[in-house]
């Protein structure tokens, strides 16, 4: 049930939603090779109900159905070292949303990458990946609320970085320091104009950040496991045409860059119990989380306790 403000009436939006999935893949080893092709059936039945004071209630029925190739490398011929990569197909349903009749999002999705096995002194994975969109589907604040369209052609591309180090591998102690860190770029461009929402061909997805990423040193001896680490997030659009000047509303503007330190410390007391303690944002750094809705501060200063037991 939605109320709009004083004087418009009343609406009521009732959405059934039904979907299916079906896959179907095999995995074929040559040597140190192993190729997966796959086929994936995705189904989505909409029916959509809309009652408005003064109007007839209206009903809609909306169907998509996708079949989505696909196929993953994985070679693991140097001792300690797999690569992998893949081809596949993706496909983004619209939400369902009155008055707003976006086509599905389809995407060709490339990834390229390699890992370390879990055994190893220095665990790695790096990857790179490639992200390119048919008919994107795009939102924008208005007075109304937020609208969905297709804004055609985009490309998201990027690498992600994963690494951990650990201490015993280069010592015979039974304590261990360890280095924990992961990091990811990006990089999104719109390919389109769409001048009646504001886009511009060349704009940033808004809240796609071109840096993230998290530090943290540990510690662990025996039952404990404490580490202390730092996350940042770097400056992100809110809106599609990129908008650095901030409304008095606050839904444009960018989301300046923060970091954050937080701490975790866990004990197992037994092989069933353990307790731990922690901290969030330990500075009660004042920063932006979003601009949805207006100005959203993130969380400050969090302290948690607690513990778990396996039955």
């Amino acid at each position: 049930m939605h109320s709009p403000a004083r004087g418009r009436g009343l609406r009521r939006e009732v959405f059934d939603v039904r979907a299916t999935a079906l896959f179907l893949q095999n995995t074929s080893r040559f040597g140190h090779l192993r190729i997966t092709p796959g086929l994936r059936l995705e189904r989505w039945e909409l029916d959509e109900v809309r009652e408005r004071s003064g109007r007839d209630k209206t009903t809609a029925e909306r169907q998509f159905g996708e079949l989505l190739p696909g196929i993953g490398l994985n070679w693991d011929g140097i001792t300690g070292l797999e690569l992998f990569g893949g081809v596949h197909r993706g496909i983004s349903p619209p939400q369902p949303a009155i008055d707003e009749r976006p086509a599905p999002e389809l995407s060709l999705n490339y990834e390229l990458g390699l890992r370390t096995t879990p055994m190893a002194p220095i665990a790695a994975e790096l990857s790179v990946f490639y992200i390119d969109y048919d008919d994107i589907i795009a939102s924008q604040s208005t007075a109304e609320g937020h609208v969905r369209f297709n804004a055609g052609r985009a490309r998201l591309r990027g690498a992600e970085l994963a690494l951990r180090i650990d201490s015993w591998a280069f010592h015979d102690a039974d304590w261990n320091i360890y280095l924990l860190t992961n990091a990811t770029l990006l990089d999104t461009e719109f390919r389109r104009d769409v001048p009646d929402e504001g886009l511009v061909a060349g704009n940033e997805f808004p809240y796609a950040p071109r840096f993230s990423g998290y530090l943290a040193l540990g510690f662990e001896y025996g039952p404990l496991d404490a580490r202390i680490g730092t996350r940042h997030v770097g400056e992100q659009y809110v809106d599609n045409a990129n908008t650095e000047t901030t409304r008095a509303d606050g839904q444009t503007g960018t989301v300046p860059a923060y970091t954050l330190f937080d701490a975790t410390a866990n004990y197992r007391l037994t092989d069933d119990l353990r307790v731990f303690v922690g901290g969030r944002n330990l500075t009660d750094r004042e920063y932006i989380a979003n601009r949805t809705d207006g100005i959203t501060p993130g969380i400050g200063r969090h302290l948690y306790a607690g513990f778990e037991a396996q039955f």
